[in-house]
């Protein structure tokens, strides 16, 4: 199986994700480009992603970098040695600096080169024989093996530290880790979005530090703390009026907190609430582009009701509404809802599984406490 195309996929995601964290860390007279190679290139793995402010030149890389990748990489900063005080190679893996030896081998070949005067390696050959002699091109070479600094990240780690920064420089008004995460998310999603429409018009993609804080504020605005600490009292009291119109209809989500709740119309009403309180916060991380969180936690929670069903028979023990209800709401469910700390998770936690009881859920995520029929509580 040819899995070029995955590897290829997999390198253009890195790149960007280390073209957000380079973003995140901006000073406000900064600007960052970002230049991807020619499609062979990529598809070979072999694309190099210029990170470039007036002061550092970041060359990222996937996969491991070679010692002939390296070369291309110098040969771009020897065009360049006088416009930036850093080099750094971003890399999954480690990657050892060629020894003195590399040097005076080369210089040669670079002196030496017969290529068309577009190859690179040709107009750092005319830089050096028109400007400078073979003496100051080694030791330029010297100069960016010494100055070269080699960051080691696996994709895991690049976006952890991301979080981490996005949250130390932009996110004091609140302390809640899934809020920096769902921050950094949309932050990322909007760069790559533009990075990929500035990639389909053959364009570079610039950004000036005004421009990373503006998508920076929309994402700190789309994703609002007060979203998880919104006071459930007060969201019962303003909703008491569509919940009254819920209690009153046939749906599913009714007729099985009924099944739970045969005698108590406010456990009823609580329940309804809390579906609400759930729903309102599922809408949001739609609204985010967070779909697949919110299906990998139905998923679990509907994994979750499976296993009660299964607990019930293993056991033999009699199964009933209120029994299977109180079963299943106690099971751990996690992200995307607030930390188990958070004032409003058990809230968010019942109304989840309340919701997948409803009308409208796909046939596959549905749960039940029981049948219509049964009144047994």
């Amino acid at each position: 199986m040819d899995l070029s195309g995955i590897i290829a996929q997999y390198g253009f995601e890195y790149q960007k994700l280390a073209f957000v964290y380079y973003a995140i860390q901006m000073n406000n007279t900064d600007s960052i480009i970002y230049e991807g190679q020619d499609d062979v290139e990529i598809e070979d793995e072999k694309s190099i992603v210029k990170l470039q402010t007036g002061r550092k030149l970041c060359q990222v890389k996937s996969g491991t970098i070679t010692l002939e990748l390296y070369k291309r990489i110098l040969l771009n900063w020897l065009l360049k040695i006088d416009q930036a005080d850093q080099f750094i190679c971003l890399t999954e893996n480690p990657f050892s600096l060629p020894a003195e030896s590399f040097v005076e081998d080369f210089s040669t070949s670079i002196l030496k080169s017969n290529k068309k005067k577009s190859a690179l390696i040709s107009q750092v050959k005319s830089k050096y024989s028109s400007q400078k002699n073979a003496a100051d091109l080694k030791a330029d070479i010297r100069k960016l093996l010494k100055k070269t600094e080699i960051i080691c990240k696996n994709i895991d780690t690049l976006i952890e530290e991301s979080i981490k920064k996005f949250a130390e420089f932009y996110c004091d008004d609140t302390p809640s880790k899934i809020i920096h995460k769902e921050r950094y998310l949309v932050l990322s999603y909007n760069i790559h979005k533009k990075i990929t429409q500035s990639i389909i018009k053959k364009e570079k993609c610039f950004f000036s530090y005004r421009m990373v804080f503006q998508e920076i504020l929309a994402a700190c605005e789309a994703v609002s703390a007060s979203k998880y600490d919104v006071s459930f009292t007060e969201f019962k009291k303003r909703s008491s009026s569509k919940i009254e119109k819920v209690l009153n209809s046939e749906s599913d989500a009714v007729k099985q907190l009924k099944l739970v709740f045969p005698f108590s119309n406010n456990s009823i009403i609580q329940g309804l609430t809390e579906q609400m309180f759930y729903e309102d916060l599922r809408q949001h991380f739609i609204g985010v582009n967070k779909q697949t969180e919110i299906d990998d936690l139905e998923h679990l929670a509907k994994f979750n009701y499976d296993e009660t069903l299964q607990d019930f028979e293993g056991y033999r023990e009699t199964r009933t509404p209120y029994s299977t209800y109180r079963t299943t709401i106690e099971k751990k469910l996690s992200e995307p809802l607030p930390p188990e700390n958070s004032p409003n998770f058990v809230y968010y936690k019942h109304g989840c599984y309340i919701h997948l009881t409803d009308t409208d859920v796909e046939e596959d995520l549905k749960i039940k406490w029981g049948d219509v029929d049964d009144e047994t509580n």
